[in-house]
Formats: C-alpha cells, structure tokens, sequence
C-alpha cells in the first residue's frame, strides 16, 4: 500500500543526498520571499529532530560558501494519528503545526476515500478526527506555536464555525473556496463559534455531529447573507 510505505518524510531521510540538494535550494530561495518548511507525514520525534539535524548541516555549507540565507521556520504537517497523539512532544521541537484533514481522517478511519466500496466512512466529522484536531490545537497552544488547518475542511462552510471555536490561526484552501469563505467568516463571532464547537465536540454520533454543523451552517447562510 503505497500509503503506508516509504514516502514524504520517509523517503527524504531515506536518500538524504538527494534531500540536503532540495533543502539547499529551498534555503537559496530564502532570500527572494518568506519560506517556510513543513515536513509533511512525520509520526515520531526522532524523524523531525533527524531532518533539523540536516537542515543545519545545509545551513553551514551555504554559509560556509558565503552564500547569504534566511533559516526559515520549521514545522510539522499532523496528518496521521501517530503525530496528533504525540503533538505536545513535537509541538517542543518545531516552529509551527499544519493539520492535513484529509489524510487524517483516512489515516484514523482506515478508510480510503477513493475505494467507492467504503468512501462512505470517509468522514472528517467522525469523533476520533475532530478529538485529534482539538488534541493538536492544545497542544500548540501550550507551546505557544502557530496551527492551520489545509485539507478538503479548511474550503467548506460546514466546518468554518468548528474550526473558528477551536482555535485555529489559519485556513489554507483552493483560490475558489476564498470568497466564500470569508464571507462567511463575516457573519461569526469567536464565542458562539466556541461554545458551538464545546457542544459538537462532545458528541459521540458523527451523523449527529454533521446534522448539527448542517444546521449551524443554514442558520448563518439564511439570516445573515
């Protein structure tokens, strides 16, 4: 199952050559914008301090050769239950968190998305996702570090009042979901987003979960827009 095998994080401290040459020019880049680096399916802390390791090293031959950078920051791309889990650990060795929603929810429903047989389990709205999502907001909050959310829930309205309640810095989306995002966002406010994702959070019925958001969200659309 490639999904499960040697990819992302995996594969570049596999052939870390190959990855010191990408992690270089990334670091050239530093200097024409604002870079940051986000290493994306890490599921223990030994993986994010290896490549810290390494991006020092890059740093000191760039230096070396007086070629003038900028260290970015560096953070973590949660999107398996193994990092949500230990999310404070990674939370003491990293510069900010991103949440990917979509492999998430795949990873922790064993679920997916694109096999039609069981791409109804597939479901962002499942208890054990949303509690890992709140698990890793706490987590950065504790640690004083920046999280968005990316994924498929960051681009729908179902879940903007759930993501605003919970904390969330940041939404990373399509270009197309923008505008109506925004709008939207008009329309809240940050306590009854709150007290609407304490109430959905301790639901244990994701049916029950997504008939509420479906509710919350016609509420907004039809009395404010």
């Amino acid at each position: 199952n490639p999904a499960l095998g040697l990819r992302a994080i995996r594969l570049t401290l596999a052939y870390p050559k190959i990855f010191k040459k990408q992690l270089a020019a990334i670091l050239r880049a530093s200097n024409y914008g604002n870079i940051r680096i986000m290493l994306p399916m890490v599921s223990n802390v030994t993986e994010l301090n290896q490549t810290k390791r390494i991006i020092d090293e890059v740093v000191y031959d760039l230096k070396k050769k007086k070629i003038i950078i900028k260290v970015p920051p560096v953070g973590v791309l949660i999107e398996t239950p193994a990092a949500a889990l230990i999310s404070d650990s990674l939370a003491k060795h990293c510069d900010f968190f991103a949440i990917g929603t979509n492999d998430l929810t795949m990873y922790t429903l064993a679920t997916d998305r694109g096999d039609e047989e069981v791409a109804n389990i597939y479901d962002p709205t499942h208890p054990s996702v949303l509690k890992l999502i709140q698990l890793t907001v706490n987590s950065a909050k504790d640690n004083n570090i920046p999280v968005s959310i990316c994924g498929e829930m960051a681009g729908d309205t179902l879940f903007t009042m759930l993501l605003v309640g919970l904390n969330i810095n940041s939404l990373s989306m399509g270009i197309s979901s923008i505008l109506k995002i925004k709008q939207f966002l008009n329309y809240l406010s940050f306590s009854e987003a709150k007290k609407i994702s304490d109430e959905i959070l301790n639901d244990d019925d994701n049916v029950l979960i997504k008939n509420k958001l479906e509710k919350y969200r016609n509420y907004v659309m039809n009395n404010f827009s």
